[in-house]
């Protein structure tokens, strides 16, 4: 039985390994060169909803996000945010755009009024 009781995914670091044998009647102990294992960290799958894809301007629409753990660690505990897209994730928002946390909203006519 191993020793190690550790979930899969829980941190990130490195490992440095090497492998060994024993002498013989023949042979003398040999020990390999380390090799390098990195953990870095996984990248959950996120993907986002609004609840309408079309509304007129006097409406809102909200905003849902569904995070997917990658592998078998445990689920990220960061705080989802939503952002209006400016060119950033491939796509440029027109500027009446509003949005408020998980609010989505056009900005009133009123203040593109000379």
């Amino acid at each position: 039985m191993s020793p190690w009781l550790g979930y899969p995914g829980l941190g990130t670091g490195t490992c440095y390994v090497y492998a060994s044998i024993a002498a013989d009647d023949d042979y003398k102990q040999a020990t390999s060169a380390d090799v390098t294992v990195t953990f870095t960290a996984a990248a959950p799958a996120i993907t986002v909803a609004a609840s309408t894809t079309t509304t007129s301007s006097q409406n809102t629409g909200t905003l849902s996000a569904t995070v997917l753990t990658p592998g078998t660690g445990p689920s990220p505990t960061g705080a989802v945010s939503y952002s209006r897209d400016t060119g950033t994730n491939g796509n440029t928002s027109s500027p009446v755009c509003s949005l408020n946390g998980a609010m989505l909203s056009v900005l009133s006519l009123g203040l593109f009024h000379r």
